[in-house]
């Protein structure tokens, strides 16, 4: 009972400072991120990442999407984290395990979800991978998925 107890308390804290923190940016301007020096000079690849809160102000509310060559991507329409791009420096640290020649990577959390995306061209393709886990997992790294395929006609 005092772990159910404590865990309310711990979820009802983490909302409060998450809400604190999304109330001071302006929710209705999407962040961008500088553009990708992956593999491919060819391909200028950044995130359009929207952050926000659902109406009662409760939950996290997020639109991911990709600009790749300025051309927009959807990734996630909702998600209920909010994401920020994960700095290359990060990438190699063992909690993201993210290849050195992906072109960007982002992070959410929420509520004891984690999730880290990642993108990275395969063939002709790009491809979008996801790995995450919940906090009362044990994790010997994080486990990526393959989440979405961007064909070239979808960003030329």
């Amino acid at each position: 009972m005092k772990r159910i107890g404590f865990l309310s308390l711990f979820v009802v804290a983490l909302a409060f400072s998450s809400c604190k923190n999304n109330n001071s940016t302006n929710t209705n301007t999407p962040t961008t991120t500088q553009p990708s020096t992956s593999n491919n000079a060819a391909l200028e690849v950044k995130w359009k990442i929207a952050n926000g809160m659902d109406a009662d102000s409760v939950n996290p509310k997020c639109r991911v999407a990709v600009l790749i060559n300025s051309k927009e991507v959807e990734i996630f329409k909702e998600r209920t984290l909010n994401y920020e791009e994960i700095p290359k420096s990060e990438w190699a640290n063992r909690e993201y395990s993210i290849p050195a020649d992906a072109f960007t990577a982002c992070s959410g959390f929420w509520a004891g979800f984690d999730s880290k995306i990642y993108l990275i061209k395969k063939g002709e393709n790009i491809e979008v991978y996801e790995g995450g886990f919940s906090e009362d997992e044990t994790v010997q790294g994080l486990n990526y998925q393959l989440i979405k395929t961007i064909k070239p006609e979808e960003w030329k």
